[in-house]
């Protein structure tokens, strides 16, 4: 596998997927602050100095998981995926993608690090949202719109989680789709 150009040894990559799958298990069952780096390395099979050669510590590691999750959502909705399906089936991609790690977001929305989850989600949405065409109506200022847009997503994304609308799915991602489109040029 190469990455940037360059060659990444596979003990590398198994060794990563290791501590990350740990991490994911630990945190289903454990709030962040309750997780130390030995329960990691051990569940991983790992020792400590092989965390550290890749995470400075576990919140490191956490903000690593959350931005490979959010780089596989923001796959679902690239710009080209997003003209050949249509908006709301788009939409709808995104919902699935939540679905399928159900269990992972709805652990950080609950956990004590739902704050630090929750900024980068909005991020996350604001870049999005940056990518799609046009934002209509020029009397509101368009980084206040953004903002406003994003929140309203992450808010509507947490409490479908929260509350567990999954057999609402495609209710809930038309209705998304009709409130973002009436903000943004498709």
């Amino acid at each position: 596998m190469q990455l940037e150009g360059k060659k990444v040894d596979r003990r590398i990559l198994k060794t990563k997927k290791a501590i990350k799958a740990a991490f994911i298990d630990l945190i289903m069952k454990n709030e962040i602050d309750a997780i130390s780096i030995a329960m990691i390395t051990e569940q991983a099979d790992i020792g400590r100095k092989t965390f550290y050669l890749h995470y400075y510590d576990k919140y490191d590691l956490m903000d690593q998981i959350i931005a490979e999750y959010l780089g596989q959502l923001g796959l679902r909705c690239d710009q080209n995926k997003m003209k050949r399906l249509g908006f709301e089936a788009s939409t709808l991609e995104w919902f699935t993608f939540l679905d399928e790690n159900f269990s992972l977001f709805a652990r950080l929305f609950q956990s004590k690090a739902a704050t630090s989850f929750r900024k980068q989600f909005l991020v996350f949405v604001g870049e999005q949202l940056r990518k799609k065409e046009k934002l209509v109506g020029s009397a509101i200022n368009l980084e206040f719109k953004l903002q406003f847009l994003s929140y309203a997503i992450t808010g509507i994304i947490e409490e479908y989680i929260m509350k567990d609308y999954r057999h609402k799915k495609q209710d809930v991602a038309k209705q998304l789709s009709i409130i973002v489109k009436q903000n943004l040029t498709l």
